[in-house]
């Protein structure tokens, strides 16, 4: 081989690139480490390499836009299209979420949500609502007044899922919707994605926002938070698109799944 094709071919190896997805469960926020991606309508053949502890790589990728199926028992699939730059590391961190039937969920307080139109049609797969359960069993609450700007945040909570890259509905005077990103050990606190738009008292509630995708039934499932307060309680659903706010009133009981059926006005 000539001194000018190898410098060619390190040229191009020179040029590639590993991509990096790091599965979470979006419920409890635990890493997922059986899961199975690989690449689609890609003359590139081969899976991810598993590093088990939630990351799973890929390396040696040419600069090229390509299409990963993510897939795992108990979790909706994923196609997730990734456009990848030279000498460009890309990482992605995807919250998966659990399909309607998940064997995770076995015992678990869960609504399950059909959602229809105004004539009673199934929203179409792959749709995304917001949602929030207002009720006693799953709220947390501001430990310290709250300033405009602020993009840092103290909670405390005895749930059992992590709040590392969860949304919340803090439902005070004026609703905000937030999202706590990583936790910083020496300031005892969260870091925002987004700085507040508005003041907060001290001990207003926060409440989980979920990011539901829809599947072929329209429907989706809502864990809700392993805690124990009450066997039964009734609280009110908020579903959120981009016309309109519904709610709804639920009577919800512990370890157990409640179908919700959402008619959507719009």
């Amino acid at each position: 081989m000539s001194i000018k094709s190898s410098a060619i071919i390190a040229g191009k190896l020179n040029k590639r690139v590993s991509v990096v997805f790091y599965l979470t469960d979006n419920f409890t926020g635990n890493v997922i480490n059986h899961a199975r991606i690989r690449l689609i309508e890609s003359p590139l053949t081969g899976a991810a390499i598993n590093k088990g502890d939630g990351h799973y790589v890929f390396i040696n990728l040419e600069p090229a836009a390509y299409t990963f199926l993510i897939e795992c028992e108990s979790y909706m699939t994923i196609e997730q299209e990734v456009s990848i730059s030279a000498n460009i590391a890309q990482i992605y961190h995807l919250q998966m979420q659990h399909t309607t039937n998940s064997k995770l969920l076995e015992g678990i307080t869960c609504i399950k949500m059909i959602f229809k139109d105004s004539k009673g049609k199934l929203i179409d797969a792959g749709e995304k609502r917001n949602v929030v359960v207002v009720g006693s069993s799953n709220l947390i609450r501001t430990v310290e007044p709250l300033v405009i700007g602020q993009q840092q945040l103290r909670l405390y909570s005895n749930h059992g899922y992590r709040l590392e890259g969860k949304q919340w509905l803090l439902y005070g005077e004026h609703k905000e919707n937030i999202k706590t990103q990583t936790y910083q050990v020496r300031e005892d606190c969260y870091l925002l994605e987004q700085p507040l738009l508005y003041e907060h008292q001290s001990g207003e509630p926060l409440y989980p926002m979920s990011t539901l995708i829809l599947d072929e039934q329209g429907a989706a499932i809502l864990p809700l938070a392993n805690y124990q307060v009450l066997r039964q309680e009734l609280v009110e659903i908020l579903v959120m698109n981009k016309q309109q706010e519904m709610s709804y009133k639920v009577k919800i009981e512990y370890g157990n799944k409640v179908i919700l059926e959402c008619e959507e006005l719009i």
